[in-house]
This record gives structure tokens, sequence and C-alpha cells, in this order.
């Protein structure tokens, strides 16, 4: 599911990424930005955008710091230079003055958002803890992501907000890119262009490290180069189908998001539920793939944890609908039409049950192992 989780992302990375050099081409060259009227200009764009991702990603990881560091400032720069202009030009009392969502519409949009998110890096955080001094306080490590993470997304999401409340059409665009580009003046979508392809590109970076490190981590024994060939070959494909046989964008996006979070949500419940139950984990022992491991469980299993899993995806599917077009639904839960379904909580559903049946479950064998041992005794 890791591996699943980031090849999914660098694919939508792929292409949207492949959409702002198109974008920024059409602007400078004049030609055209819809991907399937340019479907080599897009496959090139695709591969620029592959191309960079792997030169990075396979300079290592002190290469990697380094240049998300100075991306982080130069595009950072860029991006305040779009909601300066934005925060001068909109008309705010049109803006403040509209109709407020409905109840449902926040909670999707909320519901998303997580998904979207936090959700689809939940299983990432040892990629980032590996690199952290042991003496690094656990509250700063996590106000440090949080807002590393956090205030961007707070930005974006408001550029997005005002944007979407001057052209209504961004909203379904089939390319979002585009839509945006053609909502701002030339010399404002440069900027923007180049931040959201660099943005997206420094994203696909620690995407493509970390998914190097997951296939090996499975116990598939390839170096580490061969992974990532791998991993490029599935998200490229990936890129040209949706920007090139795809009749939209926000569909599959939305599917895909809405997918991938009820697994994580569930493994997200469980893992926090486990940590209740200890104050730290032995780090000897999570390397010892033996029997003698404190975390061998049964064969090597976690039977608690891997039922409430199974369970809470089983049951998170049931409220979920995946629908990638109007005309073209993949199958619909049997509660997705429920309060839960409708406003997209099937991940909250998730969450909440496989933690709580994971603790049940992890108390009731705790309990059963101690009645076995008291009875030896």
């Amino acid at each position: 599911m890791a591996l699943l989780s980031r090849l999914g992302w660098e694919t939508v990375n792929t292409m949207t990424g492949a959409f702002a050099l198109l974008s920024l081409i059409a602007i400078i060259f004049g030609t055209s930005a819809d991907a399937k009227r340019s479907p080599f200009l897009t496959f090139v764009c695709i591969a620029v955008f592959v191309a960079l991702t792997v030169v990075v990603s396979a300079a290592g990881h002190a290469f990697i710091l380094t240049v998300q560091k100075w991306a982080t400032w130069i595009f950072g720069a860029l991006t305040l230079l779009v909601a300066i202009y934005l925060a001068t030009t909109v008309d705010w009392s049109s803006f403040i003055g509209n109709a407020p969502g409905s109840a449902s519409a926040f909670l999707i949009g909320v519901g998303t958002i997580a998904a979207g998110t936090g959700i689809g890096w939940v299983n990432s955080g040892a990629d980032m803890a590996r690199y952290q001094k042991t003496s690094v306080k656990s509250g700063s490590l996590i106000l440090t992501a949080a807002a590393g993470a956090g205030i961007p997304l707070v930005v974006v999401i408001g550029l997005g907000s005002v944007l979407t409340a001057g052209n209504s059409t961004i909203a379904s665009a089939a390319d979002p890119v585009a839509a945006v580009r053609s909502a701002l003046p030339a010399w404002v979508s440069i900027p923007y262009l180049i931040a959201a392809f660099a943005g997206l590109l420094m994203s696909n970076n620690l995407s493509v490290y970390s998914a190097g490190l997951t296939t090996i981590t499975l116990g598939i024994r390839i170096p580490r180069v061969y992974a990532v060939v791998v991993d490029v070959v599935v998200t490229t494909c990936g890129a040209l189908y949706f920007t090139l046989g795809s009749d939209g964008f926000y569909g599959p996006f939305v599917t895909f998001i809405s997918l991938l979070a009820v697994p994580l949500s569930t493994w997200a419940g469980i893992f926090l539920s486990d940590m209740i139950f200890r104050k730290r984990y032995d780090s000897d022992g999570l390397l010892n793939l033996q029997a003698d491991s404190p975390y061998w469980y049964w064969h090597g299993i976690n039977l608690p944890a891997i039922v409430s899993w199974l369970v809470g995806i089983v049951v998170g599917f049931l409220f979920v609908t995946a629908q990638v077009s109007k005309n073209e639904v993949w199958f619909s839960g049997p509660l997705a039409g429920s309060f839960l379904g409708r406003n997209g909580l099937a991940w909250l559903v998730s969450l909440l049950l496989g933690g709580i049946l994971y603790a049940i479950l992890h108390l009731l064998s705790k309990d059963s192992v101690a009645m076995r041992s008291s009875g030896n005794d």
C-alpha cells in the first residue's frame, strides 16, 4: 500500500507538472496548451519532468535536501508574488459577499484535503524520522512537520479559493493549470507556472526516493537505481494515460485519493492505537526478523493488526463511490448514499474502526497470554 501510494502521487505530480510546462510553453511560444491537441509536446513535457525527477532523486538524500532548501526560498517567493497580485486585484466585496457553501460541501472539502495531503503521506513518516537526531523532541518534530506542510497548504488553498471565486470554470476544467493560467495576466502566469512546476518536482523527488526505499523494504532485492527505473516507467505510463486518454483531471484525482485514503487511514488508526500501549519501540527488535524478536508475534504476523486493517478497509469501502467521470463509475458501496458516504468521510470511519478494533483485539490477546502464563505457573 505504501508503494501504491507513492506511485499514485508521482503519477498525479507528473501529470500536473506536464500541464504546467505545457502552459508555460504556450505563453512563450504560442503553442496550444491542450494536451490532446499537442500529444507529442505533451509527451516531451512529461519526459522532461520525469528526467528532472530522476536526476535529483538518484543523486541521494543530501543533494535532495540542498535542492529542497533553495527551491523553498526561490519558488516560495514566486508564490508570494502571485498571492500579492491576487490580494491587490481581487474584488474582495464580491468574494466575501458570496453565500457560504453547504455543510456537506465543507465536509467533503475537509475530507478531500485530509485525504490528499496528510493521509497520503502518513505511512512515509519514517523516511523523515530516520534522518533526525535522537535528541530531537517529538513535540518539536511534530510542530515542524505540521508548520512546514500546513503553511504552504493554507497559502495555496487560499489562492485557489480566490481564483475559483473569480472564475468558476477552474473547478471543473480538464486541465486546471491551463484554466488558472488563463485567469492571470502573462507576467503573473509565468512565475506562477514556474513555481507550480518546481513545487511538483520537489514533491516528486521525495516521493521517488521514498518509493525506492519502500520497494527494497518489501524484500525485492534490487539496486535502488533499478527500483527508480521501474517507478518511473509506471508513473510515466500513468501520466500519459490520464493526460491523453482521460476526459478530465478532477474525477480520476478525487477517485484516487478517496480509494487511497481508506487503507491508509485504517493503518494510521492502528498505528496510533498501538502507540498508546507502549512508551517506545525497541530499535534493535525492529531490525530483528527472527523468531526471537519482540515483534515476531504469531509466525511474524501481528494478527490483531492485520485483522483490524482488513476489516477497516472492507467497511470503509462500503461508504465510497469511485466515479472518475459523470458516466463512468467503477463501483459504489452500499452505504455510499449515507451521510458519511455522501460527505466523503469513509476515511474517518476507517481510521476510528481500525484503531478501536485493534485496541480491543490487542487487549484480548494480551489477556489470553497472561491467562495462559498464569495457568502454566
